[in-house]
């Protein structure tokens, strides 16, 4: 690890800003980056390194707070533990420009999201669906006798199989208006410099 930079949980960072848009500036939805990050298609390091300040012995991001919001629900759901940070050194923080990109009204504990209605519905629905197709790759499927011939599949009823609770919760507050849902079906690998676009 290079000189000013350092491991933190996402829970330990607060934001400067009130509120973030629901999409990146190149348009990308942040719910696509966020399923592509719950099912492990991308990770924190595939993206651009979020930059933090120190004040009052408190974490702040100066920027990304976007990419924050989603390590912030992974770290939730147990997905990620720590990410790498950049912190700027004291002698190199533009206090004024803090005071000019500080809005938050709760000390940076959460933010509320912009311009999508449906953005909470559609998050949890994605961690619902990602909950259940976590618990399905633990099920073991048994059969009650009878015989079963060869080649022939088993069958997987309610009395076969066992799925957690999908239910999920997240202490971060939204507001917001038109997320994206992708099945996992459907998905597909991203490739391309995500380091040029996610911001």
């Amino acid at each position: 690890m290079v000189r000013n930079e350092r491991k933190l949980k996402p829970l330990q960072i607060r934001f400067l800003h009130d509120s973030i848009s629901h999409n990146f500036n190149n348009g990308t939805p942040i719910l696509d980056t966020f399923t592509d990050l719950l099912y492990g298609e991308l990770t924190p390091e595939d993206l651009p390194m979020i930059e933090v300040i120190r004040d009052n012995d408190k974490w702040y991001s100066f920027n990304g707070h976007r990419r924050l919001y989603l390590y912030k629900l992974l770290e939730e759901h147990n997905v990620i533990d720590e990410i790498t940070v950049k912190v700027i050194p004291d002698e190199d923080i533009d206090w004024k420009r803090v005071g000019r990109k500080k809005s938050t009204k709760n000390d940076g504990e959460s933010v509320k999201v912009r311009g999508d209605e449906s953005f909470v519905d559609s998050r949890d629905q994605i961690i619902q669906t990602w909950k259940r197709s976590e618990d399905l790759n633990q099920v073991q499927i048994t059969t009650s006798g009878g015989s079963r011939h060869h080649g022939e599949p088993y069958i997987v009823t309610p009395q076969t199989m066992s799925v957690g609770n999908t239910g999920t919760h997240s202490n971060i507050s939204n507001n917001g208006t038109e997320a994206v849902f992708r099945s996992p079906e459907i998905r597909t690998k991203k490739k391309g410099c995500l380091q040029c676009v996610i911001l």
